[in-house]
């Protein structure tokens, strides 16, 4: 019989870790939830930012996919896109490979149980080869189905397959009406992150009405398109800048027209990725310098509770010295058990990190589409596992080398209390509370700041009416409402309907919502008739609205002089226009605008021929873009002088948001059954999204801040608790000459309000710095505000009071004599 090997030293060691640690369940659950908590937030923070910033993409070779952007001039703003004739003239550049096309339009499909409004990508026919993507069912495009005679084809996304279809093979072979022609599905894309953004088809660019049409192709000033590249072997980035930048120039040179100012426009190439993350990379670097504040202050407070149990257990410890054990086989003991904890509070981390990434990825969408890819993948918990490891030797660092410092009592009952150690780690464990405390500080003022944000954008008038008003996107297709009449006979028909509906008090159309337009794509140069003694050049850009009668009813935005539009504004009229406040101001100064007239540049109107529009009035300013972005110069025009296809329908009414949106949705169905209503949205819901990325920010930091003054707080209640039983003998002394609990509680608390005092103090240069750091994303608040600052440091004050009375109610039942007899 083969004799049983002895068990080895690192055996033993995890045997009487275990042992320790089921010895004091209390401490030890403490703990593992206490590193939890920090190990999680840190975890779902991390697989948002690695999803989003540093993962690379899940394309073949995207380290070389870049994305072209032109400025004008050397304008860092709003960039614009590119015609037709420009990729063209930058697609035989020697650093590019292949140069693809994309856009995006609105289009309605028939052939499924109802119409569908569908974001639809234009492609070229080798966008998604270029992109090295390929189909899980069917096929991609082929090379010369973007021709103009190829038959037409679409791609389904792999959600709009699964939502539309079931998810079913055979849609692949069938065929969907679009833009009044028949389209085959050719194949369904694999699930994955689509860029430039999501849509739910892809058609190729022969097949889009606006794309197709020869008027508009050979226009250089048609920039509708992005486009994205893939670099060549071997070609870096400054020199892919160096061509765009010399093709540029020449053709500055030799289309002037086509690209006013003195400087070429100017050409970039970023990659793919860094574009589409920029948005988020800042909030991303700030969450998780916020995490790992969280979690410093998460690890004070385990080593303060480390600290206490080696306190607890020195008599243990010494008799394990004093019957040979090494100082290094004593280090070796406590490093692995607090490895063990370490690794259990990885564990618990990666459950909450579980429950938390979903909510975090959801929020970040509004972001950027890049957050669609974030989960906990192997590299998410090759993270967990590596910080649970270095916070397992972090913490035990101090038992560990404090195992050497342990006396090696003889006596029985003997104990480490009084001696000449207990200063030192006592000053130890106050440095470390201090520690939580300043950090504490910092994250608490900096969601306090951001949620004073939050409450601020919540309280600005956006200028007009949010409450009881919902609207909904409806597009006319092509075929049914090409002529100008038409379209406007189907808003008037819709309009009518709406008006009969109970529950409703007004309703207009408009071509944009706001606070729901992105960008200042109708932004347009405007001239004054007339007025010889401006420059236009000299006046600022103004945005082009289009509105129907009642618009500024519906909304309640308010007419400071003149008068509204009325069905008499049409075609067969004098065009005209409403302005809004800054525009009078920018514009006519203190005079009143009414009966001057306006050119733009751009004519968006159903006038072929245009000598200006007669204004009629001034209009209270609206936040079009944003909350965040005051209003500029804008003028608006009767929606039956410019009849769009793409209409914004709004109805306002007592009647409960529901019951309006059911009432919109059926008349549109009864007026024309094969149009979509999408978008359909309470005014309350488009302010909820343009709040949603403060909201983020916020509410993270302000969960950052209750987890880590909760830290904090049962921090400072150990070491109350533990000082209270350290000094027995001492408090039953006082109170044995007269002293009584009221006082020793007093004192104790001004001990630990000392401390706290000491951390606002240092953690007042953390808030500070930290508000730097905010003061882009904050609003209505300056970067050192002192609400903020007193209201976290408040919370902060109240907290630490409770957690230091919480363990003197001991001293109640205290009895002098029982524990100086004991003694």
């Amino acid at each position: 019989m083969t004799p049983r090997k002895p068990p080895t030293a690192m055996f033993e060691d995890i045997r009487f870790a275990l042992r320790s640690l089921r010895r004091a369940p209390g401490s030890t659950l403490a703990i593992v939830l206490i590193l939890g908590l920090g190990i999680g937030l840190n975890t779902a923070v991390f697989s948002l930012y690695d999803g989003i910033v540093v993962r690379a993409l899940d394309y073949t070779h995207s380290e070389r996919l870049v994305f072209l952007q032109q400025y004008a001039e050397d304008d860092a703003g709003q960039a614009f896109g590119f015609s037709p004739i420009e990729r063209a003239d930058y697609a035989d550049l020697p650093g590019l490979d292949a140069l693809e096309e994309f856009h995006t339009m609105s289009f309605t499909v028939l052939g499924l149980d109802e119409p569908v409004r569908v974001q639809t990508g234009v492609v070229s026919a080798s966008f998604f080869q270029t992109l090295g993507v390929q189909a899980q069912h069917g096929r991609l495009f082929r090379e010369g189905e973007d021709a103009y005679e190829a038959a037409p084809t679409v791609l389904l996304s792999h959600e709009f397959w699964r939502r539309q279809l079931g998810a079913d093979p055979a849609a692949v072979g069938r065929t969907l009406t679009m833009n009044d022609r028949a389209h085959e599905v050719i194949g369904v894309l694999p699930p994955m992150v689509q860029l430039p953004n999501a849509n739910d088809l892809y058609i190729t660019l022969a097949h889009c009405p606006t794309r197709s049409n020869p008027d508009n192709y050979g226009r250089r000033d048609f920039r509708l398109l992005q486009l994205v590249g893939r670099t060549a072997v071997g070609v870096d980035a400054e020199t892919v800048a160096t061509q765009l930048a010399t093709r540029a120039a020449a053709l500055r040179t030799s289309h002037p027209g086509d690209y006013p100012g003195e400087r070429p426009p100017r050409v970039e190439a970023q990659p793919l990725k860094q574009v589409f993350a920029a948005r988020f990379t800042d909030t991303g670097q700030l969450l998780l310098g916020i995490a790992a504040l969280v979690l410093a202050a998460a690890l004070a407070n385990v080593a303060n509770l480390t600290l206490s149990r080696l306190a607890r257990r020195s008599a243990e410890l010494g008799v394990r010295g004093a019957l040979g054990a090494s100082r290094l086989r004593l280090a070796r003991m406590l490093l692995v058990e607090h490895l063990l904890l370490g690794l259990a509070g990885g564990l618990a981390g990666c459950l909450l990190a579980s429950l938390a990434v979903g909510w975090m990825r959801d929020h970040a969408l509004d972001f950027t589409p890049l957050a669609a890819d974030v989960g906990l993948d192997w590299r998410v918990l090759g993270f967990a596992l590596g910080l649970s490891l270095v916070v397992g030797c972090l913490v035990g660092l101090l038992p560990a080398l404090g195992s050497g410092r342990l006396k090696r009592p003889l006596l029985a009952g003997s104990s480490a209390r009084g001696s000449s150690e207990a200063l030192p780690a006592r000053r130890l464990r106050a440095g470390l509370i201090v520690a939580q405390l300043a950090i504490s500080l910092v994250v608490a003022t900096a969601a306090s700041l951001m949620l004073r944000s939050l409450a601020a954008l919540h309280a600005e008038s956006p200028g007009f009416r949010i409450d009881q008003v919902v609207s909904a996107r409806v597009e006319m297709n092509t075929a049914s409402y090409r002529e100008l009449p038409r379209r406007i006979a189907f808003v008037d028909g819709l309009r009518q309907r709406l008006a009969a509906a109970p529950g409703i008090q007004a309703v207009s159309v408009s071509l944009a919502l706001p606070m729901q337009a992105s960008g200042a794509f109708m932004e347009t140069a405007v001239s004054l008739p007339g007025r010889g003694d401006l420059d236009p050049a000299q006046l600022p850009a103004a945005d082009f609205r289009i509105v129907g009668e009642g618009y500024f009813d519906t909304l309640a935005i308010p007419l400071r002089s003149g008068r509204a539009f009325t069905a008499a504004d049409d075609l067969a009229g004098r065009p005209v226009a409403l302005v809004n406040e800054s525009m009078a101001r920018a514009y006519w100064g203190d005079r009143d605008p009414t009966g001057h007239s306006l050119l733009p540049a751009m004519n968006m109107s159903g006038f072929t021929e245009l000598a200006g529009f007669e204004v009629l009035g001034v209009v209270g300013d609206v936040r079009q873009y944003g909350l965040r972005d005051s209003e500029g110069p804008a003028f608006y025009v009767p929606y039956r002088q410019a009849p769009m296809r793409q209409v914004r329908v709004t109805v306002r009414g007592p009647g409960g948001e529901a019951a309006l949106k059911r009432s919109l949705h059926e008349a549109v169905r009864a007026e024309d059954p094969n149009l979509p209503v999408d978008q359909l949205l309470t005014l309350g819901e488009v302010r909820d999204a343009d709040l949603a990325p403060t909201r983020l920010v916020g509410w993270l930091l302000g969960w950052f801040a209750a987890l880590v003054i909760g830290v904090s707080a049962v921090g400072l209640a150990g070491l109350v608790s533990f000082d209270v039983e350290q000094r027995l003998r001492e408090f039953a002394i006082r109170m044995a000459l007269g002293a009584g609990v009221p006082g020793l509680r007093r004192r104790l608390l001004g001990q630990a309000l000392r401390l706290v005092a000491l951390g606002v103090g240092i953690g007042a240069v953390g808030a500070w710095l930290v508000g730097l750091r905010l003061e882009s994303r904050l609003f209505g608040v300056g970067s050192a505000d002192p609400p903020s600052f007193l209201a976290a440091a408040g919370v902060l004050l109240a907290s630490a009071v409770i957690a230091s009375l919480l363990p003197t109610r001991r001293l109640r039942a205290l009895s002098p004599s029982s524990v100086l007899n004991d003694a």
